[in-house]
Order: structure tokens, then C-alpha cells, then sequence
């Protein structure tokens, strides 16, 4: 095993870092699609095809015309049914080859930008709130994903215009002026809408990330918001940004509505100048009724097309942009890059020393701990006892570095916790939580974590926390799959101790792991965890007497700092050591 050191850098295997700390949406897409960028060409290729085919079809459709006008079924006639068809096969294909490469997007950007938040940290010390985090990874993804099939229809709708305007040169001046006069007419617009719909954009962006960070929050204190009788209370603080929210999406509507409803506008003045020109010019005997034809549908397509270029296209990418830009943000952010610089040698019967030096942290300009000093010595156990909001948890999870100091450092066996990668420090140090996450399909799996292990190695740790009854009533056992399996907040921690206990880590952090356990239960599996860690580094939050009795020592907090280190025999004959207790029980 390895020490590791910190270097400033961004991580070299991000490839949404290799080409600049601001990558725009192009680049964004290409980082992303790497691997599947043959979608993307067929996506490309088939547009080609259709364009191609939209720009032949008026033109021959007029030799078609012109050729049955003189009682003649000629080339043209096979010409235009060929097209025709290849129209057909190319609306068979354009939507689900775009679909796939969207899906491809979204996968990738979904899943770098989870795993990235991974390893930010937990909430508080990342950057990014949950609800934040949520509202990134669903509509911003989506935004992303659907960019590629955007631009490409911007491209072609460009191409698809500037062709119908040199076919428009061909057959006659006149119907240029009139694309013209309809372009410049949406020109002011597009300006102003643009960075309308941007502005918009972000700023419901912003208001819907805070709902659902709000709605995350509320559902993670349910019982909580229950007991104390504030459903209702917290129903109307949660929802009320809503209205808000309501007012931007509206209008944001409204300012694509303005702008669809101004092309579609001028898109038909284009098409009633084009007829009225063409009608004229056949009149007086200048074209063909086949040309008069021809011209007027590539005047409505040329106009169509640059509409659409912004319609359909332009508005959509300033939306897009901003979305690109707040996943990139969560891409992006910094992470530590650790090296190997000396060797941390340890296995399951070695001991670790943890030490904590002048440790300061800080929450929302609130003092947690306070220049707080503590070794725990290895092999020993200890319980950290102290009111609610004392920085008991806080302490653990500088442990582990589930987040760091503001000031001080934190070491194993003398090597500091911020110079071992996230790997390294997994297997040294493990977790039961108040709330264990399960994760996997079956409980076997939830338990292992993604390690091989032996099912009798599994059955005899579950025992030992006495878990081992109650998953063996199940219909399958230790393999049943969870949505099949409803656990009681008990049964839940007890996965959640029989996970980290077989993990056989030198240090092992019981945080908060046993607060659903009853008296008797909690003082039994205490003192089974205890007496097998005989080589283990033990830290326990304790809630009831019993726990902190069954520990080596009791490292009593209080206002951030250490009050006591002594047997709980010893503290117990204090009253506020006492009413310690008192409170966290009845909290």
C-alpha cells in the first residue's frame, strides 16, 4: 500500500479537462461521444442524404410538370418518385440514429458527472448541494444530449438555405429580394431573444435546483417533519419558490412563442410575394409554370430553413449552453491528484494509531470543532459522548476524510489522511452509518459491497450482529433481492454493522450505527464488536450508557472542544456527564 501526496493538477484521465478549463458545447459534445463518435457520422451522413434530397425535389418536380404539360411522361416522373422514396427512408432512419447518440451523451455526462460528485465529498463540504446535483444531472443532461441533433440541424438548415437561394439565382433574381427582405426582418430579433432565453434559462435553472434541494432535504427528515407536526409548514416553504419558478418558465415560453409566432409570420409574407412574383412572371410569358413552381416552394424553403436555423435551432443552443456550462461546472471541479511517495504497509492484524492535531472546522461561519487534540491509541476502542450538535459525527468523517479540516491534520500511524488517495483509505478505514445506503440487487451483495466473499465468512459476521435470523427468514435467504426485502430501521443498521465489521478494516467508525437498536440489542452487539476488535481502532458514537461502558475509554465533547478522556465508570458520577445521556436519548 501506498503514501500518497498531493499534486496540483486536474485529474489526466478526465477527458473533459484535455482541452480547455472552459470547453465549449462542441467540444463538450466530442469529449463525451468518445467511442461512439461512428453514431454521430451516420447521424451526419443521413442528414446529407435528406438535404440532398430536399433540394432535387422541386426542381425536378418542375421538369415532372413541365414534361406532363406537354403530354409526356418522361425521366422526370421517375425522378421525383426516386426522391420520394429516398425522403422516406431518410425520415425512417434521421430520428432513431440521432436518438441513439443522444442516448450515448446523456449516459456518459450522467455518469461523470455522479461519479465526480462522489469524489467531491459529502454534503456541506462539496460545492454542490444534492438537490443541485439532481436538478444538473436530469435536465441539464438532457439538454446536452439533445444538443448534437441541434447543431446538426442548424448546419444542414444553413446549407438547405443557401442552396435553395442559388437555385432561387438561377431561376430568377427577384425571388432572392424577397428571402432577403424576409431575413433581415428577423434579424433584430434573434439578438434579443437569444440572450433572453439564456438569462431565462439560467435563472430557472437556479430557482428549480433549489426546490428540489429543499424536497431532498424534507425527505431526508421526514420522520422528523412528522413527529414535530410541520407537514404542513414545510409543504408551504417547500413549494413556494414555485410560483417563482412558474413565472420564469412562463416567460421563457413566451419568448420562444414571440419569436415562433414573428417567423411564422414573416415565413408566409415570404410565401404570398413568392406566388404573387412567379404568377407575374408567367404571365408575362418570363418562366415556365414548372419554374413557377419550383421557385415558389424553394422561396418557402429557403425561408423555412433559416427559421428553423433559429427557431428551431439557435434559441435552443442558447438553452443548451447554459446547460452544458453547469454540468461542466460539476466536471470540472477540483480534485485532488494524489502520487506514491513512501509505502504504508498494514494488514488484518495490524494496528493504526489515530491522531488528530489542533483540528478546527467550520460550518456556515459556525465553530464545530475547535482546535480540538486527540490520539487513540492502537488497538483501543473509545465512545464519543456529548449533546446533539457537538461535532461527534463531524469528527468521525475527518477520519475516514469524508471531509477536511478547516485547520490541523489528521494521521494514521503518523501519515497524514490527506496523502492517501480515497482507495487506499477505504481499506484502512470502514463505516456503519445511522442510515446505511443499500446498495446492490441482493442482500448478500449489499452486504459484500463488490468484495468476494465467502458465504460462511458472510453468515458468521451476520451472526455476530445478530442480522442472521432475520435475513435467513426471507423467501431466498441471504439472496433475496432487496425491493423484496423490507427492513426495520433496526434490521437496516444491522446490515449496515455486519458490512463494516466484514470489511476487517484496522480502524473501524461505528457512527451513529446503532441508535434503532433497542437497549439490550445495542449493549450485546456493542460488546460483540468490541471484544472482536481486539487489534481493531474502535470509535463509537455512543447513545445509551451501556455502549460507552463497553469501551475502552469515553472521549466526552462539549462546545467543540474535549471536556474528559476516561472510563465511563469514572465519568458517570458527573450530573451533566449524565444528562449527556439524557438529551441524545430523548433528542
Amino acid at each position: 500500500m501506498q503514501v500518497y501526496t498531493r499534486v496540483a493538477m486536474s485529474r489526466p484521465e478526465s477527458r473533459r479537462a484535455a482541452t480547455t478549463q472552459n470547453p465549449s458545447l462542441i467540444q463538450l459534445i466530442l469529449a463525451y461521444g468518445e467511442g461512439v463518435h461512428h453514431i454521430f457520422v451516420q447521424h451526419v451522413l443521413i442528414e446529407l442524404i435528406g438535404l440532398g434530397a430536399r433540394l432535387a425535389i422541386p426542381v425536378v418536380a418542375a421538369v415532372c410538370v413541365n414534361q406532363a404539360v406537354l403530354g409526356q411522361m418522361g425521366w422526370g416522373f421517375w425522378a421525383f418518385t426516386a426522391l420520394l422514396m429516398t425522403s422516406w427512408f431518410y425520415d425512417a432512419l434521421s430520428d432513431p440514429i440521432a436518438t441513439r447518440f443522444s442516448s450515448a451523451i446523456r449516459f456518459r455526462s450522467t455518469s461523470s458527472v455522479l461519479k465526480k460528485a462522489l469524489e467531491l465529498g459529502i454534503p456541506g463540504v462539496r460545492p454542490f448541494t444534492d438537490g443541485d446535483l439532481l436538478q444538473r444531472v436530469s435536465d441539464d443532461a438532457a439538454g446536452l444530449a439533445d444538443s448534437p441533433k441541434t447543431i446538426v440541424n442548424v448546419v444542414m438548415g444553413l446549407v438547405a438555405a443557401i442552396g435553395c437561394v442559388l437555385a432561387l439565382v438561377f431561376i430568377h433574381w427577384s425571388f432572392v429580394i424577397v428571402w432577403m427582405l424576409g431575413c433581415f426582418s428577423i434579424a433584430v430579433l434573434v439578438r434579443s431573444i437569444t440572450l433572453e432565453i439564456s438569462n431565462l434559462q439560467l435563472e430557472h435553472s437556479e430557482r428549480a435546483s433549489k426546490v428540489v434541494d429543499d424536497y431532498v432535504d424534507a425527505i431526508k427528515g421526514r420522520r422528523t417533519i412528522r413527529a414535530a407536526g410541520t407537514l404542513d409548514r414545510e409543504r408551504e416553504r417547500i413549494t413556494k419558490p414555485l410560483g417563482a419558478i412558474e413565472k420564469v418558465k412562463r416567460k421563457l415560453l413566451e419568448a420562444f412563442g414571440r419569436g415562433s409566432v414573428v417567423l411564422v409570420s414573416t415565413s408566409y409574407g415570404v410565401l404570398i410575394a413568392s406566388a404573387g412574383i412567379g404568377i407575374t412572371l408567367f404571365a408575362l410569358g418570363n418562366l415556365e409554370i414548372g419554374l413557377v413552381l419550383a421557385a415558389i416552394r424553394y422561396s418557402q424553403l429557403a425561408f423555412a430553413e433559416t427559421t428553423a436555423v433559429f427557431d428551431n435551432g439557435w434559441f435552443h443552443i442558447a438553452s443548451h449552453k447554459v446547460q452544458a456550462s453547469r454540468l461542466n461546472e460539476v466536471d470540472s471541479a477540483e480534485v485532488s491528484i494524489v502520487e506514491p511517495v513512501q509505502p504504508f504497509h498494514w494488514n488484518s492484524t495490524d494496528s493504526v494509531t489515530v491522531a488528530l492535531c489542533g483540528v478546527t472546522v467550520k460550518r456556515d461561519n459556525r465553530l464545530i470543532l475547535d482546535n480540538l487534540t486527540l490520539c487513540i491509541p492502537a488497538g483501543k476502542s473509545i465512545a464519543l459522548v456529548g449533546k446533539s450538535g457537538v461535532g461527534k459525527s463531524t469528527l468521525t468523517g475527518l477520519i475516514g476524510r469524508l471531509q477536511d479540516p478547516d485547520q490541523g491534520k489528521v494521521t494514521l500511524n503518523n501519515v497524514p489522511v490527506n496523502q492517501l488517495d480515497r482507495d487506499t483509505l477505504s481499506q484502512v478505514v470502514s463505516y456503519a452509518f445511522e442510515r446505511p445506503s443499500l446498495l446492490g440487487d441482493t442482500i448478500e451483495e449489499t452486504i459484500a459491497l463488490g468484495h468476494p466473499i465467502c458465504s460462511e465468512v458472510l453468515r458468521s459476521v451476520t451472526r455476530q450482529v445478530e442480522a442472521d435470523a432475520f435475513i435467513s427468514r426471507l423467501p431466498l435467504g441471504y439472496r433475496t433481492t432487496l425491493r423484496d426485502a423490507p427492513f426495520s430501521g433496526g434490521e437496516l443498521q444491522r446490515i449496515g454493522l455486519a458490512r463494516a465489521a466484514l470489511k476487517n478494516t484496522p480502524v473501524l467508525i461505528l457512527d451513529d450505527a446503532m441508535s434503532s437498536l433497542d437497549m439490550a440489542t445495542e449493549a450485546r452487539i456493542a460488546r460483540t464488536l468490541l471484544d472482536l476488535a481486539l487489534n481493531r481502532t474502535t470509535i463509537v458514537i455512543a447513545h445509551r450508557p451501556n455502549t460507552a461502558a463497553a469501551a475502552n475509554s469515553v472521549v466526552w465533547l462539549d462546545q467543540g472542544q474535549i471536556r474528559e478522556v476516561a472510563p465511563h465508570r469514572y465519568l458517570w458520577s458527573m450530573p451533566e456527564y449524565r444528562d449527556a445521556f439524557a438529551v441524545i436519548h430523548h433528542s
